[in-house]
């Protein structure tokens, strides 16, 4: 099973895409173990049952802001995982450059999962692979990032090189299991380590790796209570999706039933909340399934009939508040009559299924509103020019220094915290200008607008004037 890539010609959003390559996992398979079959090995290491594509890795510095090294992990039916990055370069003949092969197990790698990457300290970060086995058991593999500068750079910008480690934790995040694994995925709460959840049919499991003595560390099952809301609606539905309310510390499931369940307390104490209480003001598995079974009846107007399932295909957050965003189809599952694929039709939902959480947080996001003028005439734009990773060219200007150039430029214009939040703040400043009402309100932004502006210009000229002094 040859895994394709594709990628957009022009335009991303309304371009087309072509295909730039295949990535075959047989040629980097790991030999054989003792009493097994070597062409068998390698045709199951090259059958690739899944795949996971990391986030971007954090180094903490602006000298990697131009490299690419998010790592695409691939499962395979011998149990191999192999680490690979996109081939970015336009001399490279594939679209993907093998980083690592290694093993987990001696079964099917149904699931992959990454965490999002840390940095450790500056030029290094790391970051969580779980990997969901055929026999329901989860292995969690830690995958450091270096930054390792390279001696013979040709100038203009230090040159490095990104290696990576991997090491297999002792501890299993799930042991085997014939329930199977279903969903697999990090949760980052305000605590440093990353929460794993994961679900069985009729189970939500939560997996903590954290060292503080204050947290749980450990796994634990919350088991899912069925919210009859219709004739197919059963606790054992496959998991649409969840999404994770940080003000409540609470995880919130989306079942295929078209459910809702809500776990308060996820990284202290999870806790099942079923019933609808004067304490948890609606937000629970009664209350948030009962709204959106009525959210679906006044979408697709129809008279309440317990027969009729809406079955729920995918959800997620749409704000921080209470709104939700997810995808629903009629199902009845008393009907036997088949239905080909283009029969199928689903509704896009955008719906709030709970109140707002307390009058104290409503006044907090006005309030932060109200500050949006105080905070964008505060340029603040101060880059230490030691910050600058500025070094001579001696050479001829060739394409290797047309190459270095841009590398060169992207790091210095693209690498800077205190840059980017200047123009993410004129962004803002341009939306604000365009959607206020009043006039005096268009000239505040207007001049906010441009104070900014001013403030990204100085800091271009500046290094215009230092790039100039290198060559």
């Amino acid at each position: 099973m040859q895994v394709s890539f594709y990628a957009a010609m022009k335009n991303y959003l309304t371009g087309i895409w072509a295909k730039i390559g295949d990535y075959d996992a047989s040629e980097n398979a790991l030999p054989p173990p003792n009493g097994t079959d070597a062409g068998l090995y390698k045709s199951l290491q090259a059958q690739v049952t899944s795949i996971a594509w990391s986030s971007q890795a954090d180094f903490s510095t602006p000298a990697a802001s131009w490299m690419d090294c998010s790592l695409l992990a691939l499962g395979s039916r011998a149990g191999i995982i192999c680490l690979a990055r996109y081939a970015s370069e336009p001399e490279a003949q594939k679209p993907l450059r093998h980083i690592a092969t290694f093993s987990i197990a001696d079964r099917w790698i149904t699931q992959l999962a990454w965490s999002s990457w840390t940095s450790s300290q500056i030029g290094q970060c790391e970051a969580f692979l779980a990997c969901g086995i055929s026999d329901g058991s989860i292995a969690v593999v830690k995958v450091t990032q270096r930054l390792e500068e390279n001696s013979d750079h040709i100038g203009l910008i230090k040159q490095y090189e990104c290696s990576v480690s991997w090491e297999t934790l002792h501890d299993k995040a799930c042991e085997a299991s014939t329930k199977g694994i279903t969903s697999l995925h990090w949760i980052q709460t305000a605590r440093p380590n990353p929460f794993l959840v994961f679900s069985s049919p009729g189970q939500v499991r939560i997996w903590s790796s954290a060292q503080d003595s204050s947290a749980w560390r450990g796994s634990r099952v919350i088991a899912l209570r069925t919210v009859k809301t219709c004739m197919g609606s059963t606790s054992v539905a496959t998991l649409s999706g969840f999404c994770y309310r940080r003000r409540r510390d609470a995880l919130v499931v989306a079942l295929a039933d078209g459910s809702f369940h809500v776990i308060s307390g996820f990284s202290s104490d999870p806790q099942l909340v079923f019933n609808s209480t004067p304490e948890n003001a609606g937000f629970s598995a009664e209350a948030l399934s009962a709204a959106s079974r009525s959210v679906y009846l006044k979408v697709e107007e129809r008279q309440p009939d317990r027969l009729d399932v809406n079955r729920i295909g995918g959800m997620m957050p749409f704000d921080d508040m209470s709104t939700y965003v997810w995808i629903h189809e009629t199902a009845l599952p008393t009907s036997f009559d088949y239905k080909h694929d283009a029969a199928h039709t689903s509704t896009f939902v955008v719906a709030k299924l709970s109140p707002v959480e307390s009058d104290e947080a409503l006044l907090s996001d006005i309030t932060r509103a109200t500050t949006i003028l105080q905070i964008l005439s505060v340029p603040n734009l101060d880059v230490p020019s030691s910050k600058w990773m500025l070094s001579p060219w001696s050479g001829e200007l060739n394409t290797q220094f047309r190459s270095a150039f841009r590398k060169s430029l992207d790091a210095h214009l693209f690498g800077f915290d205190e840059l980017h939040l200047q123009r993410m703040r004129w962004t803002i400043a341009q939306f604000c200008q365009d959607h206020v009402e009043t006039t005096v309100e268009k000239q505040l932004f207007d001049a906010a607008a441009t104070t900014i502006v001013d403030a990204i210009c100085s800091f271009y000229v500046a290094f215009y004037i230092q790039r100039r002094s290198a060559y």
